[in-house]
């Protein structure tokens, strides 16, 4: 409490995270406008696989994060805070999230993908 008002800290490497990750995104919309109407959105977050556990996981191709790998919520406001007015006009938008927490193939980089989809109209 600052002032007798709540303060919101973001921390350096989450702004620094979130800047990197819109300009990805704007490289990725090229000139289109960003989404509107209600949207669907899937956000997969991949840890690079431990090397430690290659050969005892070899068969394994995905396999879900160990549990103490980022909140899922931390992890979706990060990407929708950084999606705003690039890939969907607001994240209000938004009616439907989904947030995985997997872990990549070995020998692949970890990575962030983003799915949107536009909600199919509902028949009355």
């Amino acid at each position: 409490m600052i002032a007798g008002f709540s303060r919101l800290l973001d921390p350096k490497a989450s702004r620094t995270w979130k800047k990197q990750a819109a300009a990805i995104m704007r490289a990725s919309m090229g000139y289109r406008r960003p989404l509107a109407g209600p949207l669907i959105v899937t956000i997969s977050a991949v840890w690079e696989h431990p090397k430690a556990t290659w050969k005892k996981d070899a068969p394994l191709s995905w396999a879900w994060a160990p549990i103490d790998r980022g909140d899922a919520d931390n992890i979706a406001k990060a990407v929708l805070d950084a999606g705003n007015g690039i890939l969907w006009q607001d994240d209000a938008l938004i009616v439907s999230l989904h947030v995985l927490k997997l872990r990549c193939p070995q020998g692949e980089r970890a990575h962030v993908k983003i799915t949107v989809d536009r909600e199919p109209p509902v028949e009355r």
